[in-house]
């Protein structure tokens, strides 16, 4: 039996991203490493699970699948009927684009990652702030790596560790930060297909962020990589508390 860590590596870029492909290299020789990723790009997924369909698994390698479902798909699959064991860690990443403010709640990448942390695992999500589809991904494997293997992250178990990277190195450093809050008042494109039916397309650009200081969002600006530690729960414990002392007689 290995006596490395047992890494379950997800994405939703889907199984050939190169973003995974420098993650499973750069963690390839510290873990006993097992992928199993959506067959194709699924971003943008959020929390979606597949319920109507059934999910096709096809074995790409030893300790290699692909998964005809979204990332948490993947993830749930993963811990049921694949892991021999439950995973030290499920990594997320590396995503073409950087999870910053709102776009966690939208981002595949970082459900996946929280999925794992429902399982009560240490997860981590990467992204890389660049979209294109020739971005070097090193930098941000290499961290990833190093934030695994750092101790102080090893305490955070049942939570995400949501890693944002510049698009290229060296960084200014490390910053621990709040979520910010972006606008999502983004441009929908409107058009009309060849056929002459009108249509709308999401994700037409990235609104503009409001600019407190502490946040990702403000940070990446900066040049800086970004940690904020993210939990599986919509609960907001302040606002309840509030409403419980408002209510009370």
């Amino acid at each position: 039996m290995t006596s490395k860590p047992l890494i379950l590596l997800v994405n939703d870029d889907g199984i050939h991203a190169p973003g995974l492909k420098a993650l499973a290299s750069a963690l390839s020789n510290v873990a006993d490493l097992w992928i199993v990723a959506p067959h194709m790009e699924r971003s943008a997924n959020s929390h979606a699970i597949t319920i109507h369909y059934p999910l096709f698994v096809e074995k790409l390698g030893d300790q290699e699948f692909a998964v005809e479902g979204t990332p948490v798909d993947c993830v749930k699959v993963a811990f049921h009927k694949i892991l021999p064991r439950k995973p030290d860690w499920v990594v997320s990443g590396i995503n073409r684009g950087a999870n910053l403010g709102n776009d966690t709640l939208y981002s595949g990448t970082c459900a996946a990652a929280l999925e794992g942390a429902m399982y009560q695992a240490k997860t981590l999500a990467v992204s890389l702030n660049n979209h294109s589809k020739k971005s070097e991904y090193s930098h941000a494997a290499d961290l990833a790596r190093s934030t695994i293997m750092d101790p102080k992250f090893q305490k955070f178990q049942g939570l995400t560790i949501n890693l944002n990277v510049p698009e290229s190195g060296p960084i200014k450093g490390i910053k621990i930060t709040s979520v910010g809050i972006r606008n999502v008042e983004e441009p929908i494109i409107e058009s009309v297909d060849p056929r002459g039916r009108a249509y709308f397309w999401l994700g037409g650009g990235n609104g503009p962020f409001a600019p407190e200081p502490d946040t990702d969002l403000q940070e990446m600006k900066q040049g800086f990589a970004t940690i904020s530690i993210l939990k599986p729960s919509l609960y907001d414990e302040v606002s309840t508390r509030l409403l419980r002392e408002l209510m009370i007689p």
